[in-house]
């Protein structure tokens, strides 16, 4: 990001994996020998790549690439890198290799840090899913039972137990407290909670009556977001000669309608302070991303609650956010109903255009079944063509050119 060797950087993350040896995942090979893959395949059958599918064995990393003469976008998400069929070659490892066998690099990192930097172009949102299953997916799992020899009979359901395995080498990582991930721009979860159902913590010593009555506990971003925007007319309305003189009174009447931001792009503008529970402006431009947090259709209100918040500037509360045309309806659904921003039988394609880009497809196999269930569609065969590739995207991957069984 300083030397900016890729570019100026608008988003950046890395994550360290851990894998069953214990070390973190990284590549390196004693600056011509780190552009190159291989020999493999037919050149040398039993090079470390080489898998096994069905009858068939090739490389796992898909070399030799072909020839093309222009980059292109593949439909598995991975680019098709311009490589010219020029005709020179160069021994590497026995083997005359030529431009099949260049892995995507950057000369720049190859030079500076002497080893082995694939380097692809991410062009779908495949890839930051990809990254960001690590980050989420938790230490690996172990089940063990312990048991006595001089036992003829064991109970394995008493002596079951259940752990997490931490490699050495990550537990002094975790230890000296080295980051496992990093991400730029920041991105700030923003609670999605109806009326009086926000969670609240609680100490072991603290009274739960005491907890209850200070109105400071049972604050969230959400709900302090409806607090400012009911605070900013108010600051307005105290100097509205000022804001004629200066603004006229066109944009005085914009202006008296709240800050005008969605709940989203409201923490591009404040921050959060934990410790106060308010939201304070920002005094210096960052670059932040505020998320909401996602919400099935089969929870019902919440989800509409959410369908709310993405497309309604400036609410000042929940009745607010319930509120079409100077009418109080009794659900968030029939507000949302009323707004246009949904039909009958749109919801379920609307949760899965929406979590096809950040969930796995177990995941989004399992919120289909709940659309199924819960929402009734109206076609479900046509939702199910039109995100079968998502949804069996790690069927795909492990049995791949098998497009009509994965479906």
């Amino acid at each position: 990001m300083e030397n900016k060797c890729f570019g100026e950087v608008a988003a950046m993350i890395y994550v360290v994996e851990f894998q069953k040896c214990g070390l973190p995942h990284a590549h390196f090979l004693i600056v011509l020998r780190h552009m190159m893959h291989g020999p493999c395949g037919n050149l040398n059958p039993k090079c470390s790549c080489m898998r096994k599918s069905g009858m068939q064995v090739s490389c796992k990393s898909r070399f030799p690439r072909k020839f093309c003469d222009d980059t292109c976008v593949n439909k598995d998400g991975y680019p098709l890198y311009r490589r010219r069929n020029t005709g020179e070659t160069v021994n590497i490892r026995g083997a005359e290799l030529d431009n099949r066998w260049v892995i995507p690099y950057n000369p720049y990192l190859s030079m500076l840090f002497d080893c082995h930097i694939n380097v692809e172009v991410c062009s779908t949102i495949k890839a930051v899913k990809y990254l960001y299953k690590y980050v989420y997916k938790g230490h690996d799992r172990i089940q063990y039972n312990i048991t006595s020899k001089q036992e003829n009979v064991m109970d394995e359901i008493e002596e079951y137990q259940s752990g997490r395995w931490i490699s050495p080498c990550e537990a002094a990582w975790r230890i000296f407290g080295f980051d496992l991930f990093e991400m730029h721009p920041p991105v700030f979860l923003l609670p999605v909670h109806l009326p009086n159902m926000q969670s609240i913590s609680l100490r072991p010593h603290e009274r739960l009556r005491s907890v209850v009555a200070d109105d400071k506990r049972s604050r969230t971003p959400l709900t302090e977001f409806f607090a400012v925007n009911v605070v900013v007319p108010v600051l307005i309305m105290d100097h509205v000669e000022s804001v004629i003189e200066l603004t006229g009174s066109t944009q005085l009447l914009f202006l008296i309608g709240g800050t005008g931001y969605l709940y989203s792009e409201f923490y591009e503008r404040y921050r959060w302070h934990p410790s106060s529970k308010e939201w304070c402006e920002r005094k210096t431009k960052k670059i932040v991303v505020g998320r909401l947090a996602f919400a099935y259709p089969g929870e019902g209100e919440r989800f509409f609650l959410r369908l709310l918040l993405i497309n309604v500037r400036s609410p000042t509360s929940f009745e607010d956010l319930r509120t079409v045309n100077s009418h109080v309806y009794a659900t968030f659904q029939e507000a949302a109903l009323k707004l246009g921003l949904l039909e009958d039988d749109d919801i379920g394609d609307l949760c899965m255009s929406e979590a096809k880009d950040s969930q796995l497809p177990v995941a989004l196999r399992c919120l289909f079944a709940t659309i199924l269930i819960f929402c009734q569609p109206k076609d479900p065969f046509a939702l199910w063509c039109k995100y079968s590739g998502d949804l069996s995207e790690d069927f795909q991957h492990q049995y791949p050119g098998q497009v009509e069984r994965a479906k």
